[in-house]
């Protein structure tokens, strides 16, 4: 017999389960609220506290789907530094395909400090599908293992992501403010905050870290510790790439 669940920002009261997002009449899971979130990462990357679908015992069951499209409907806010489990990858290494909007609403709180076994980002990876239109604010990722990057929407990506910033805390020896390694396309994007390169090797940038294709019209606004690498950011960019200043920002200038 199914228990009642009373839910607080998402999550259960009682036994802290995930409130399940709900599947609009356009084929795409609405996310509300915290839990909901939660609940779209488990859905993709096979968590089988979200994901019980089996072919035999349990056909009516929830089945993992990486191709699944996801709309927020609200601001969210993750309280209480609950450990973030990025939406990505599955066991097999297989990762998103699908399409998340943010429809320009933020999330604000992630949290990640630990040793990675994926990428840490909103996104871990992302196959070929999109992420557009999203704020991730106030976040604090901090990975002591350098063998994955971090970064603040995705930190590998070989799909598409625009129109989406992000506002927050990175520690890692590999990491950049938008997307760490770009194998595909990152438009309209940019990061403030800080980001502690732990190592000092200089594996960082502001708005990416390795770029492979393409990037444009991007900027970022960065406290970087201990200093290295910032000029590989600019570099990054594109070939009539160039900074801008403080002042250039305030009058206006960039945005006209």
């Amino acid at each position: 017999e199914n228990p009642v669940h009373h839910y607080d920002n998402g999550f259960c009261k009682d036994c802290d389960v995930y409130q399940p997002a709900t599947l609009n009449a356009n084929g795409k899971y609405e996310i509300g609220n915290a839990g909901q979130l939660y609940w779209f990462a488990a859905l993709v990357n096979g968590d089988a506290r979200v994901c019980d679908y089996n072919e035999t015992d349990n056909p009516t069951g929830t089945k993992q789907n990486r191709a699944a499209c996801a709309v927020l409907t609200a601001d969210i806010t993750v309280e209480n530094k609950r450990i973030w489990t990025p939406i990505g990858c599955d066991e097999s290494g297989d990762c998103y395909e699908g399409t998340f909007d943010g429809q320009f609403h933020t999330i604000k709180g992630l949290y990640y400090d630990g040793s990675a076994s994926q990428g840490i980002g909103l996104f871990s990876q992302l196959e070929r599908g999109t992420i557009q239109n999203v704020g991730v604010v106030d976040f604090s990722f901090s990975s002591t293992n350098t063998e994955f990057a971090v970064a603040g929407i995705c930190a590998y990506n070989s799909g598409t992501i625009k129109n989406c910033f992000c506002i927050g805390e990175i520690h890692s020896g590999s990491a950049g403010g938008v997307c760490a390694n770009n194998q595909g396309y990152l438009s309209d994007c940019y990061f403030s905050g800080k980001i502690v390169d732990e190592t000092n090797a200089g594996n960082v940038g502001g708005v990416c870290y390795n770029n492979a294709v393409s990037i444009s019209n991007c900027y970022h606004n960065i406290d970087l510790f201990p200093g290295k690498a910032i000029e590989r950011d600019w570099g990054y960019l594109a070939g009539d790439a160039f900074g801008k200043t403080t002042a250039e920002f305030a009058s206006g200038e960039v945005a006209y």
